[in-house]
């Protein structure tokens, strides 16, 4: 009888610990370290604000985000970080048992089923061209003309 109930224990807990396994174990934000060479530019992510680098950004693993660069002096820049399939969704693929379906069904809804490019980006900017020098006053040549 005690048998009987540990396996059937075992059993229940395998079928609700298997779906959404990417849910349980890294959830549906990814921290991504965002650093720039020369450090603090103006990080936007979607055109708002997210600091000054360095920082770091809990993002949606199943977005797609644009991160603006600013900074005076050098030239602003720009990345995509977009989401792909995570392969931790695999591990409700191979369980293959009959919640695996609902399994993934719940990563994607949560949006656990995916994954950002890296923890970590960094980015290098570029400085501005130095604009073409002008004179400001001296000694002007004038054509000689009738006086």
């Amino acid at each position: 009888m005690q048998r009987t109930t540990v396996v059937l224990l075992i059993a229940a807990v395998s079928v609700l610990a298997g779906p959404g396994c990417a849910t349980l174990l890294h959830g549906r934000y990814q921290d991504v370290d965002i650093v720039t060479i020369p450090d603090s530019a103006e990080v936007l992510i979607n055109g708002i604000r997210a600091g000054y680098s360095p920082v770091k950004v809990p993002l949606r693993r199943d977005g797609d985000f644009t991160v603006e660069f600013r900074r005076t002096g050098w030239r602003d820049t720009s990345i995509v970080l977009e989401g792909s399939v995570s392969t931790l969704l695999l591990v409700n693929v191979l369980y293959g048992y009959i919640g695996a379906p609902i399994g993934v069904g719940i990563d994607f809804l949560t949006g656990a089923a995916y994954e950002l490019p890296s923890e970590s980006t960094r980015v290098a900017l570029q400085r501005e061209a130095m604009a073409e020098p002008c004179a400001l006053g001296g000694s002007q040549q004038m054509e000689s003309g009738s006086q």
